[in-house]
């Protein structure tokens, strides 16, 4: 999704990186063994509608003309849609709170990229509004103790979402938390490793241990 304060770029490089990383995210963890298509493609590219008028041609050079589609049926070219009235409506009004300066933005950081982000997913008409990390409104603190305000976004959640497709996961892998359960997936790693390598030096990343029995967290 593209930020409404953000600059627009329609580059090569940038269209490419944007499918990389969000491949790299598809890959995530342990949802990665339920993929078993041989093409991988992005289903949305979100970004408002003043944006999308102004950079028609880039945007189709970016994402249709560049790619071969004809041998993939799974595939359409781009074309515009349109989200649900309420999603549209709670999308507004959110922008138009920002305007006027009464959504929870400490005003001394106004100068800043704003650091709420907004998770859209119209086949199911939600809409979520994420705050460094956790859902707008709640803190993080709380968040790692009682679990409520976690994103659907989150790997506590996706893992979760794991589970309840295949409850033996926990028993087949032994699993205790988030980062024990990617260990097995070889498939994931050798996955990561080889996009990152694409898109140059990244940080290392630190460990991350979601428990999946108490819901607590801690950091290696």
């Amino acid at each position: 999704m593209i930020k409404k304060d953000s600059p627009f770029c329609s580059s090569v490089s940038c269209s490419d990186k944007l499918l990389l990383i969000s491949l790299i995210g598809i890959f995530k963890g342990i949802i990665s063994d339920l993929i078993e298509l041989e093409f991988i493609g992005l289903d949305y590219l979100i970004l408002p509608q003043d944006k999308f008028e102004r950079n028609k041609v880039a945007i189709t050079r970016c994402f249709d003309k560049r790619l071969n589609l004809k041998n993939i049926d799974l595939c359409q070219l781009i074309r515009v849609l349109k989200a649900p009235n309420s999603i549209s409506c709670n999308y507004y009004e959110l922008l138009k709170d920002k305007k006027l300066g009464i959504l929870e933005i400490d005003r001394k950081k106004i100068k800043r990229a704003n650091e709420l982000s907004i998770i859209c997913i119209p086949e199911f008409n939600q809409l979520e509004i994420v705050n460094k990390g956790v859902k707008n409104g709640h803190n993080f603190k709380s968040v790692i103790k009682t679990t409520n305000g976690i994103s659907i976004l989150s790997k506590y959640s996706m893992m979760m979402k794991r589970i309840q497709l295949e409850p033996q996961l926990i028993l087949n892998y032994h699993i205790e938390n988030y980062y024990k359960g990617k260990l097995p997936n070889n498939c994931y790693f050798e996955e990561r490793s080889k996009f990152k390598s694409i898109l140059g030096e990244w940080p290392q990343d630190i460990a991350d241990y979601v428990d999946i029995h108490t819901n607590k967290k801690s950091t290696k």
